[in-house]
């Protein structure tokens, strides 16, 4: 079939299924500008690059019905651009899959893995979830995700821990071992701040029936989280998250938040989430759930672009001026005001706001240039908030955690955990 018959039937596709009487699982007002997207499909598919038929188009960000796709979902640092939606680039991938598993192929990557070009799972699993109608439908059509699942990582509190293969990890580090090695035989590793993790399955989680239905009826969903997903290895691993206060909404991209609160404990006061099908909503509420289990754990935290726009009590600068002005006191035995008059005709100028408030403050010697030194690495991240949260050893691990959450078990061992991060682990900022 030609490139432009198979973009013309993926069209009709996408026709036929907005006339379709189909549960959807987003609000009737995100549904209707949905179907006044036609223009802006097109220019997506001018957009497209021209060889579909010999590369599926990647269908991660994407959303179900409207053109757009999300560069980090479930993310505040998420950045929206013009796209084919996932039922139309579903389709075009199923138009063109035969093509593609008749010319087979592998990549090979930087560490030598070798993985096939053509991954028959994954290709039905965008039958089911793209081309069938995606959300709540397609979800019961395809049977849920895949067999063998794993995606969230625990910590040791959590009552289904191995402790023996924990044990075995710790011998096999201190004898040298590679932690790629570790993890493939033991299914633990430590993490960016040093704390030993393992991983539990999300193949049997799913978003209930019943948040689908009170969206439906009251645009949200509250409750606990037991009732608005399932995940059986979850509430095994940690029965306190069962109750974790819940609120889910249909919104036109993935969101999430949960507000901390007690650090040992799963005393949260919500999770929040928001998304345009309920495999949005349960990919956004592992993510927040991940977060729950940071906080549990005492693992790196996550948290939000407006930490790292909050300025410090001193400025650097002040906190250097106020560093000068103890040295010159102690070293000549001087009163500040003293100190002062030598600091202007040493410098031609007056110390910085606020350096002489810091010596009060802060201290002086050593305290003054600890401070000096946490002021500069924040007014350094304040530059760019954004890429700041990025970098978050916390927020890089619950996205690991969505994007490993349909791996298969072999797929896991082979995919060392710090492979799934998006920040190189060396650039990661650890919060605790």
């Amino acid at each position: 079939m030609a490139e432009a018959d198979r973009i013309a039937a993926a069209l009709r596709y996408q026709q036929e299924l907005d006339a379709a009487q189909r549960p959807a699982t987003m609000n009737p007002n995100i549904a209707a500008q949905g179907l006044k997207s036609r223009n802006r499909i097109a220019a997506a598919l001018a957009s497209q690059p021209p060889s579909w038929s010999g590369e599926a188009i990647p269908m991660k960000g994407r959303a179900t019905i409207l053109p757009f796709q999300d560069s980090l979902p479930g993310s505040v640092m998420n950045k929206r651009s013009l796209a084919l939606p996932g039922i139309v680039a579903g389709a075009v991938n199923a138009f063109t899959a035969p093509g593609r598993a008749y010319q087979g192929g592998y990549d090979v990557d930087e560490s030598g893995n070798i993985t096939p070009k053509f991954n028959a799972p994954e290709e039905a699993a965008n039958v089911a979830m793209n081309v069938m109608g995606g959300g709540l439908g397609a979800s019961r059509a395809a049977g849920g995700a895949p067999s063998g699942a794993l995606g969230m990582f625990i910590g040791k509190s959590a009552k289904n821990w191995d402790a023996a293969a924990a044990t075995k990890a710790l011998e096999m580090e201190k004898a040298g071992v590679d932690p790629k090695m570790i993890w493939q035989e033991t299914g633990t590793w430590k993490g960016p701040e040093g704390q030993w993790r393992q991983e539990i399955s999300d193949k049997s989680s799913k978003i209930t029936d019943d948040v689908y239905n009170q969206i439906s009826a009251n645009k949200q969903f509250k409750g606990p989280m037991s009732q608005a997903l399932r995940h059986e290895e979850l509430y095994k691993a940690y029965p306190q998250s069962l109750g974790i206060p819940t609120t889910m909404f249909a919104d036109i991209a993935p969101s999430g938040n949960m507000s901390p609160g007690r650090s040992g404990t799963f005393q949260t006061p919500q999770i929040t989430v928001g998304g345009p099908s309920t495999m949005d909503q349960r990919s956004v509420a592992l993510h927040e759930l991940q977060h729950a289990i940071q906080q549990k754990e005492g693992l790196a935290r996550g948290g939000s672009p407006e930490m790292f726009r909050q300025s410090t009590d001193f400025s650097s600068k002040a906190l250097q001026d106020a560093a000068i002005l103890d040295k010159t006191m102690r070293a000549s035995n001087l009163s500040q005001l003293e100190a002062l008059k030598r600091f202007e005709v040493l410098f031609g100028r007056k110390p910085e706001a606020g350096a002489f408030a810091a010596l009060e403050r802060v201290g002086t010697g050593k305290k003054l240039d600890i401070a000096r030194d946490a002021a500069r690495e924040a007014e350094k991240l304040a530059k760019n908030p954004l890429e700041s949260y990025r970098r978050l050893a916390g927020e890089a691990e619950a996205r690991a955690t969505q994007k490993r959450r349909n791996l298969t078990d072999e797929q896991r061992r082979a995919e060392f955990p710090e492979r799934s991060y998006d920040v190189p682990i060396n650039e990661l900022i650890i919060r605790r």
